[in-house]
Order: C-alpha cells, then sequence, then structure tokens
C-alpha cells in the first residue's frame, strides 16, 4: 500500500515538475526575443504582432485614417482600440512616431497631421476605452473599450489582467506594431513620445518594447509611489496595495532595460511628477539621455508639440540633424559650480538654475543666473548664490534647444 502510493505521487511530483519548466520555458522564450525584464504581465509576443484592424472612414480627419484595432480581452471580454495613423506624401521609407496621449486626454489627429507635415509617418491612439467626440480633448466612453484609466489606482484588486496600466502600455506597443508594418514605413527609425500619463506609459514602454528607435517622454516617469505628487493617492491604498502597484506598474520597474536615445522633457515645478523622482527615473536607463528642464514649464498637452526640442531630438536620430548638447559632467570648485558639455552647435546664452528654497518641489521658487560660455573648453560656469539647495545649469545652442544638466543637491 505505502509503496503503491509513494510511487504514484513520486509519478504525479514528476509529472508537475515536467509542466512547471514547460511553463517557465514558455515565458522565457516569449521575453527573450525583445529583451524585456523576466516575470512581466505582458505577452510581448502577441503585442509585437500586427493586431487586426479596421478602418472607420467615417472619423478619417486632417488627412489620417481612422481605425479600430484589437485590444486585449477585458473582463473576459474583447476589446477595440481607437486610433488615427497617417503617412506624409510622397514614396518614403519614412521615420515613425507612437504618440501618446496624456490624462484627460484621447487620441489625437492634429498631432499625427504635424507629424506628417514633419516628415514623419505617425499613430495616436486612445488608451482609455474611448472614442474621440471630434474636439480634442473631448471624447465618449466606447463600449467596447477597455479599463479606464489613469494609473489605476482603484483597481489594484481586479485580475491584473484587467487594469489600466496592463491595457494602456499594450494598446502602446500594439500601435507601434500597426505603424512598423505600413508600407513605406522605416522600421528601424520609429519612435514614441508621450505627455503626463502619456510620458508614465512612455517611460513605461521604453522598457519593454526595444524596437523603438528612441524615446520622449515629457513630464511623467516613475516612483510615483515616492513622488509626494502622487502622495495622496498611495496614502489612500494602503501600504500593502502602493507595494502591488508599484511592482506591477511603477516605470522604475522597466526604465532600467531601456537602451534607446531618451529625451526627457520637464518643468522646475511640475505638480505631478517631481524632480528627485524624475532624475531617480532617468539614471536608471542604460542608453544615452538628453535632458529638457526649464523653468515653470506649463503642464498642458501643448507640450508635445510647443517645444522645439522634442523635434529636433526626433530630427537628430532620424534625419541626421544636429544633436541637442548634453552634458557629460558637472561639480562645484570652491564656491563656483560648472558643468562640461558636448555640441554640435555653438552656445547661444547659459544659465545657472537654482533655488534657496527647500520642502515640496512644486513650491519652489527658482532663479536663474547667467553663467559665463569657454567655448573652448566646452564649459560652463557660475557661481553659487549663498544659501543655493538646488542648481542645474541650462544652455540653450544657435538652434534654440535648451539642455539641462542633471540636477544637484547641496549638502
Amino acid at each position: 500500500m505505502i509503496d503503491t502510493y509513494m510511487k504514484k505521487n513520486k509519478l504525479t511530483l514528476l509529472i508537475y515538475s515536467v509542466l512547471l519548466i514547460n511553463a517557465i520555458f514558455a515565458v522565457q522564450t516569449v521575453f527573450s526575443g525583445t529583451d524585456a525584464p523576466s516575470g512581466i504581465p505582458w505577452n510581448l509576443e502577441e503585442l509585437t504582432s500586427v493586431p487586426k484592424y479596421v478602418f472607420a472612414p467615417e472619423m478619417d480627419k486632417l488627412g489620417a485614417k481612422a481605425i479600430y484595432f484589437d485590444g486585449l480581452e477585458f473582463k473576459g471580454k474583447k476589446t477595440r482600440v481607437f486610433a488615427w495613423y497617417g503617412l506624409p506624401q510622397g514614396q518614403g521609407p519614412f521615420p515613425g512616431i507612437v504618440i501618446v496621449h496624456g490624462g484627460g486626454g484621447t487620441a489625437n489627429a492634429q498631432w499625427v497631421a504635424d507629424w506628417n507635415a514633419r516628415g514623419y509617418a505617425a499613430i495616436s491612439m486612445d488608451t482609455i476605452g474611448s472614442i474621440p467626440d471630434g474636439k480634442f480633448p473631448g471624447k465618449i466612453k466606447d463600449a467596447q473599450g477597455g479599463p479606464d484609466g489613469w494609473g489605476g489606482f482603484d483597481q489594484i484588486d481586479w485580475p491584473v489582467a484587467d487594469q489600466w496600466s496592463y491595457h494602456a502600455a499594450a494598446d502602446v506597443i500594439m500601435a507601434n506594431s500597426i505603424l512598423r508594418s505600413l508600407p513605406g514605413v522605416n522600421t528601424d527609425l520609429i519612435g514614441i513620445v508621450g505627455i503626463s500619463w502619456g510620458g508614465y506609459l512612455t517611460s513605461l514602454v521604453s522598457g519593454l518594447d526595444s524596437r523603438f528607435a528612441f524615446a520622449i517622454p515629457i513630464y511623467g516617469c516613475g516612483y510615483l509611489y515616492e513622488d509626494a505628487g502622487m502622495k495622496t493617492r498611495f496614502a489612500a491604498m494602503g501600504s500593502e496595495k502602493k507595494e502591488r502597484w508599484a511592482n506591477l506598474w511603477d516605470p522604475s520597474r522597466y526604465l532600467g532595460n531601456a537602451k534607446m536615445p531618451m529625451l526627457w522633457l520637464n518643468g522646475t515645478n511640475d505638480a505631478h511628477f517631481f524632480l528627485d523622482s524624475y532624475k531617480k527615473s532617468y539614471s536608471l536607463v542604460k542608453g544615452p539621455i538628453t535632458l529638457s528642464i526649464k523653468i515653470k514649464l506649463i503642464h498642458n498637452h501643448n507640450a508635445v508639440t510647443d517645444n522645439r526640442e522634442v523635434y529636433a531630438f526626433a530630427d537628430s536620430i532620424c534625419k541626421g540633424g544636429s544633436k541637442i548638447p548634453v552634458f557629460t559632467d558637472t561639480g562645484i570648485t570652491s564656491d563656483t559650480a560648472w558643468a562640461v558639455y558636448k555640441s554640435d552647435v555653438g552656445i547661444a546664452s547659459a544659465v545657472l538654475v537654482y533655488t534657496t528654497d527647500s520642502g515640496v518641489w512644486v513650491d519652489r521658487c527658482w532663479n536663474a543666473n547667467p553663467a559665463q560660455i569657454d567655448a573652448a573648453a566646452c564649459k560652463v560656469s557660475s557661481v553659487l548664490p549663498q544659501g543655493t539647495k538646488v542648481w542645474y545649469f541650462n544652455i540653450t545652442d544657435e538652434n534654440d534647444n535648451i539642455s539641462s544638466s542633471r540636477h544637484s543637491e547641496v549638502q
């Protein structure tokens, strides 16, 4: 009896072991081809395949074609995702851009048209299961859409595959798959730009989808669970749910896998994404980074097209344009702060940006003092005002692009 029982259980254990090994191998196979971190909730092999889509010509606008593509299942039902895409006139091959809207927004045909006019194929998709109502950022909920945004903090007890971050990131990756499938698109030169919550998604997806040639997160970043800008939301969740959200959906979980060039654009006093979280986020990136941190940059959707650095950065990668200056080193000698930079063009001006305030980032007052430019040494410098708590340099090149050094806190 005992021998029979042991043999049966050994056989059962053996079967379970084989099944477990096969499951682990299957997971590794799915992720290994996309260079993604292990243990992620998405099936990237599925998302990097072109989803089925249908045209919605009644929604075509500004030369952009409207489509619905198959989204992931939500609460056991199939979903669809609305998007506009467009190509420039001509034969190509064209570089491409995936454009991700922020909180309160939806897909935007004007953005597609703007990038088309600059020679880029473009796609802009909705990420909250909605359909544009005709005037951005207006929208209506799609009965066949996925979960509402933003952040999905109130969804953390739901099944993982029903939560907003899961669906929104998948929508972005599938939009990339669609764009790169279109005739005339150069699949080696497709980037991504996102604003606010779209910047959050851009930060997250840059560590998942290695097919992107560059990434531009505006405002949005990782370490949101540490950020005072989101403090009340996480406090309401409690420590256990906060930890679960951070482990699943915070971009800091994935940014260390990002290897493409990235431009990080933000303001000193952004109320939602603070500079400390921002710095910790871009410091994780394995690829080259360029910073543009502007004093009191207004937080709105217009930042996608109102900041010339966005287009300049894309053009430098896709069209051989001049690179935005980058800083390679910073320091303090005696009472003088300095920074070394590299630039393809001359530097028109330089300022030391500093604050003597401490406390919550959004409430700090920032000042700008003229800095000396040593063009021969590619170096800027300025005496630190007494009482400075945080400082960095901004330089403006001859093309009016603003580039920033990493901020430093004075101990």
